[in-house]
């Protein structure tokens, strides 16, 4: 039983050592994205910029990730609610080791998006909704909650904008 034991908390301590490295080694990926956005050479001619499209990180989605953004500020321009919006929006992957790991980041007052690239192995749908999250928070600036009602009122404006447009028509969209 003693022997249980010790293997039994063996076992735990590793597995703990194991997720606490692998949560550090996935913040230093996601700053690191973050750092190259910002010094990304963005064209005035576009709304949404990515960061190595061709990588593999991107699982073959940058271009719907591109398309699905660039409706959304479309979208934003045509409502006149982009006040607070930077564009181009700059979009980039950082690798995850952990399956589990959080799922898009945004700078609020910088127009950065990073996505982990693990979240691009879910259903279009999930994507499309971590996208209409994280432009929100880009929004939503001056929100003193990170979700707050204006987030929240945001956020299900810019889903509803993109089963819109899956339907074509985006115009229709409140």
């Amino acid at each position: 039983m003693l022997l249980y034991i010790l293997l039994l908390s063996l076992t735990v301590g590793l597995a703990v050592r194991y997720v606490y490295r692998a949560c550090q080694e996935d913040e230093e990926n996601k700053e690191k994205c973050f750092e190259r956005l910002r010094s990304l050479e963005t064209p005035a001619d576009q709304d949404v910029v990515l960061l190595d499209p061709e990588s593999a990180l991107w699982h073959g989605k940058a271009a719907y990730v591109q398309k699905r953004l660039e409706q959304l500020v479309q979208l934003i321009r045509q409502r006149k609610e982009g006040a607070h919006l930077i564009v181009p929006i700059r979009v980039g992957v950082a690798k995850s080791s952990l399956f589990y790991t959080t799922l898009a980041w945004a700078k609020r007052l910088r127009g950065l998006i990073v996505i982990s690239d693990r979240h691009l192995y879910h259903p279009l749908a999930e994507i499309d909704n971590a996208l209409a999250h994280e432009l929100a928070h880009l929004l939503t600036p001056n929100e003193s909650k990170s979700h707050g009602v204006r987030w929240e009122m945001t956020y299900h404006i810019l889903c509803r904008a993109l089963k819109a447009a899956d339907r074509g028509n985006i115009q229709s969209v409140t």
